[in-house]
């Protein structure tokens, strides 16, 4: 198992972008971002503001501020008041 470590040490970092890149776009359906997107205006907001902090930090913060925005966004729509009409 450590002769594998070693061996894909030696892959070129544009080679594995080149595979990363290559699993993104087969993995992205197209018709389902923009039903996000279209779906509620929160939802597409948590869509691009996750993205963007993924290109511009990484994952992992961006997985945290889309989950943060997420929640606040749920939570304000639970706390909104509603009327009952009948």
């Amino acid at each position: 198992m450590l002769a594998a470590g070693t061996l894909v040490g030696r892959i070129p970092l544009a080679a594995l972008a080149g595979v990363l890149l290559a699993t993104t776009v087969r993995m992205v359906e197209v018709g389902s971002l923009r039903a996000l997107a279209r779906a509620t205006r929160g939802d597409a907001i948590v869509l691009v503001l996750t993205f963007t902090v993924t290109v511009v930090f990484d994952l992992i913060t961006a997985v945290a501020v889309g989950l943060g925005l997420a929640v606040v966004l749920a939570l304000r729509a639970v706390a909104a008041p509603h009327r009952l009409t009948g």
